[in-house]
């Protein structure tokens, strides 16, 4: 099997788990977002943001104050639900098959698992 066939899979798990996340309500676009003390909704801050900016929105807007911020793959560990809380462990793995698939490093015994795993579908796979 070809790293290009491999990259295909990966991205049809990824679009299980989006599609995961969008039938429970949860943003689906790449990036980091914000929810206020009121809010209903997360909002998209950026597609990517700099260490620097990130520290400055949690400043502006600290989590003692009711702000909450997350990555796309981080809103649904922090949503509770199963089915989000699944999908988010499956873009996390996804993160870092892609990471070493791209680096060139090889696949360590743990990141096969995690492929395994993988292949049992965000909504079928344990978190």
């Amino acid at each position: 099997m070809s790293l290009s066939a491999v990259l295909v899979r990966l991205a049809a798990i990824e679009a299980e788990a989006l599609s995961a996340y969008a039938r429970h309500g949860l943003p689906t676009r790449p990036g980091h977002y914000r929810k206020g003390p009121r809010a209903k909704a997360w909002s998209l801050l950026a597609a990517d943001l700099s260490p620097e900016a990130r520290w400055a929105e949690v400043l502006a807007r600290p989590p003692e104050k009711g702000w909450r911020h997350a990555t796309l793959a981080d809103l649904g560990a922090m949503d509770g639900r199963p089915g989000p809380r699944r999908a988010s462990a499956t873009l996390k793995t996804l993160a870092r098959l892609r990471a070493r698939l791209s680096s060139g490093e090889p696949l360590t015994p743990e990141d096969l698992l995690a492929a395994l795993e993988l292949t049992r579908g965000p909504s079928r796979s344990r978190a």
